[in-house]
Order: structure tokens, then C-alpha cells, then sequence
């Protein structure tokens, strides 16, 4: 579709290029600053989905976003130009520490909706602009493993981006079939869903270094995993007390 088209384009304008990789990993620490106590401690105390709407007019330019909805109501948030690029910021770095090259390549597993057949001929798609392979995880199994398997050997990504549940049944399958890379993947990057050691064991056995980021749609405060597997506060992302 069109606006997925668009869409995809919008994401190499501000986030996929070569110039904008660059200027994220040596301009981003001149631009993102931590937030001062000052500003925090002053602040407006937020309690409630009611109060955040109320308290929070949208500026402009913003993009809307949601939270997951945990609480049975999933919270619409506006996001700045800013927080985007701050947002970005986070991840490029984080992928930097891994190796991971200045306009690297992505294989993305984490739930999107791809039009396909069941012939099991389309359970992917590439994008046109950002280059990055989308895969279904809603047709991963058994019987389907070898096609995705095969589609990551043909595409060699430097980078797999999950859920950690879709990665880890990934991993299991390839345990399975007893396969492993035969490409220099750097890493495996995986947020929004809890990611316990021992599943995150089994992938680092099949795929290498996994960068686990714990983060909100609110955009409070993030954490994410070294290449030692040890989590760690961004400081430059957000004051956390």
C-alpha cells in the first residue's frame, strides 16, 4: 500500500540514512542532555491516565503513539521530533557497542502484518527505501522454520530486531534443525516483552550478543543490556531516581 510505502520512506528520512546514522552517533550526546533535577523535581506529579491527559497538552509537530494497554486502556501519547531522535539516539548507540555498521541491515521479527498467501510463499516482504526484511511471526512454526531460515541466510542481516518471545521460538526451531548463522550477524535486539536469562541463554547460543532494551511508550526512562549481558541505565536519556 501507498502510506506503507510513505511510511518506509519517512523512516530512511530520519532514522536510516548514512548522514543520520552519523549524526546520531557523534552529534547525539551534544544534543541529548540528562534532565535536570531542577526541571524534574518541578514537575507536575502524574498519578492517573486522566491527570496525563489533562496535564499534557500536544505540541506540534508530534506523532501519535500507544502504550500496550496492560491496564485494560491503552494511553494515547504524543511524541515530539525530538523524542523520536532521542529515541533513535538510544538504539544506535546501543547497536554500536555490538559492532553493528553505520547503515547496518535489519531483519525484523516482531508481529507485523504482512499481506501473504498460504502457500508459504510470502511470509516476508522487504521495504522499499529502508531496505529492511519484515517477517511474520504469526506464521513461525515447524513446518515454515526452513523458509526463514533460508530467507535470513539470503539476506544476511547484521541485525535481528524481535519480540523476545518470536526470537526465542526462532532459536528453538534452529536448535532443532540444528542451525546456526553462517554470516557475522552481530546481534540480536529484542524490547517490549519480559526477557528472562534462561530464554535469553538459548539465544545467544544460536544467534550471538542480544541487546535487550526496557523502555515505555511514555518515553520515562530506558535500560538496556551490554555486550557482558549486564542491564544498565541510560543516563543520557532520562534522570531515574
Amino acid at each position: 500500500p501507498l502510506s506503507l510505502v510513505i511510511k518506509d520512506f519517512l523512516w530512511w528520512l530520519i532514522k536510516e540514512n548514512t548522514l543520520v546514522n552519523w549524526a546520531y552517533l557523534k552529534l547525539g550526546k551534544r544534543t541529548f542532555k540528562t534532565i535536570p533535577s531542577s526541571q524534574l523535581n518541578a514537575a507536575l506529579p502524574l498519578t492517573s491516565k486522566p491527570d496525563y491527559k489533562t496535564a499534557t497538552p500536544r505540541s506540534w509537530p508530534s506523532i501519535k503513539g500507544f502504550t500496550s494497554g496492560t491496564t485494560n486502556e491503552p494511553l494515547t501519547v504524543y511524541r515530539s521530533i525530538k523524542s523520536i531522535l532521542l529515541e533513535e539516539y538510544m538504539l544506535k548507540t546501543a547497536l554500536a557497542q555490538f559492532g553493528v555498521p553505520l547503515v547496518p541491515k535489519y531483519a525484523i521479527l516482531r508481529g507485523d502484518n504482512i499481506n501473504h498467501s498460504d502457500d508459504g510463499n510470502n511470509f516476508f516482504q522487504k521495504q522499499p527505501f529502508t531496505g529492511r526484511l519484515i517477517m511474520s511471526s504469526y506464521h513461525l512454526g515447524p513446518k515454515t522454520v526452513r523458509q526463514y531460515l533460508k530467507r535470513l541466510e539470503a539476506y544476511r542481516p547484521d541485525v535481528i530486531m524481535a519480540y523476545p518471545s518470536s526470537i526465542y521460538l526462532l532459536a528453538k526451531l534452529a536448535q532443532d534443525a540444528n542451525w546456526k548463522p553462517n554470516w557475522p550477524l552481530k546481534c540480536v535486539f529484542t524490547s517490549s516483552e519480559t526477557f528472562t536469562p534462561e530464554k535469553q541463554a538459548l539465544v545467544r547460543e544460536i544467534f550471538g550478543p542480544v541487546c535487550d532494551h526496557y523502555g515505555q511508550a511514555e518515553r520515562v526512562a530506558a535500560l538496556q543490556t551490554c555486550v557482558k549481558g549486564h542491564y544498565h541505565v541510560r543516563e543520557d536519556y532520562s534522570l531515574v531516581e
